[in-house]
């Protein structure tokens, strides 16, 4: 069954425009317009993680949100994120005067994209940067139609024209060519085809009796990051997690270093900035607080975040 997700956008054309690299996922972006106050903030990541926390508050289910912005390097990053505070104060007729004579034309599109589900207490931010743009020495009247005065003077690399000379499906095709894999629209489809496979498969384990190898003991330290295992930390044998590891599992109530055990899975630790789930086991079932998960758990979780699930699919 397809799954949707409100894309808080009117803009129709960048929807299915997202939707096609959503294409193989059991996923589908719904146009939907909210009234979210704008952001002040200069990077298109601050911009999204904020509108996507307002609009989670006035829908409450699945949803994505999108910002971006332009950079020009001479003018220290101008206008950023106020493209239309720009367009309708300084003027691009401005920018290509200031920039008379300079030789340092290089512009960046930068785009973000946050999604957030009612049960995540922050976005997880997928972006891309598009730095192949020079800034023209005029202003160019568009070709077709309607577009954004900066499309006027944005000329993408290997071209001799400014974006307003190009129609609409060649630039969301060289959007998808010039970027590939790394474009925000393919991130949050790995993404999502991951979450399902994996992370939804990790909630079937809720309850059930498990063998745990344990290779980082408690005590031990880690090999990379120096920290100390404040709880027995080990894997599940002949499963799959999103890194492409066994599936993680911290070991409660047990209080010397072992190396292997048994036992009931109580809970699951959902990291939202990271791919990844950990299972919470306990040899004898026993139950724990998600306050007393989260101190057991502090010395490694305290770097990402996450939540605590216990509903079993």
């Amino acid at each position: 069954m397809i799954k949707q997700i409100i894309f808080v956008t009117g803009n129709e054309m960048k929807v299915r425009h997202a939707n096609e690299a959503l294409v193989g996922t059991d996923f589908e972006l719904v146009a939907q317009k909210l009234d979210i106050i704008e952001p002040r903030a200069e990077d298109p990541k601050d911009v999204v993680v904020e509108k996507a926390l307002q609009a989670i508050k006035l829908i409450n289910k699945p949803l994505i949100v999108e910002d971006s912005g332009i950079f020009i390097e001479y003018l220290n990053g101008f206008p950023k994120t106020f493209v239309h505070f720009a367009e309708e104060t300084i003027g691009v007729k401005n920018i290509v005067k200031i920039m008379e004579g300079v030789e340092n034309r290089n512009a960046e599109f930068r785009q973000s994209l946050a999604y957030i589900e009612p049960d995540m207490p922050e976005p997880i931010v997928f972006s891309y940067v598009d730095g192949n743009f020079k800034v023209a020495d005029k202003v160019w009247e568009p070709e077709f139609g309607e577009t954004g005065d900066f499309d006027k003077i944005l000329i993408p690399q290997g071209e001799n024209k400014p974006l307003c000379m190009f129609d609409k499906i060649w630039r969301a095709k060289r959007d998808v060519e010039a970027n590939k894999e790394t474009i925000h629209y393919r991130q949050l489809a790995k993404w999502l085809k991951w979450k399902i496979i994996v992370m939804v498969n990790s909630l079937t384990f809720i309850g059930q009796r498990v063998n745990v190898v344990i290779d980082r003991p408690l005590g031990s330290k880690h090999p990379k990051h120096g920290f100390i295992y404040e709880v027995n930390y080990g894997y599940i044998p002949n499963t799959k997690s999103a890194d492409g590891e066994e599936l993680d599992a911290y070991v409660l109530g047990v209080d010397e270093p072992i190396t292997k055990t048994r036992g009931v899975c109580i809970a699951v630790i959902r990291r939202t900035d990271d791919v990844d789930d950990k299972l919470i086991i306990t040899q004898d079932g026993k139950d724990f607080s998600n306050a007393e998960i989260e101190k057991l758990t502090q010395f490694q979780e305290k770097w990402f975040k996450h939540v605590i699930l216990r509903k079993k699919i």
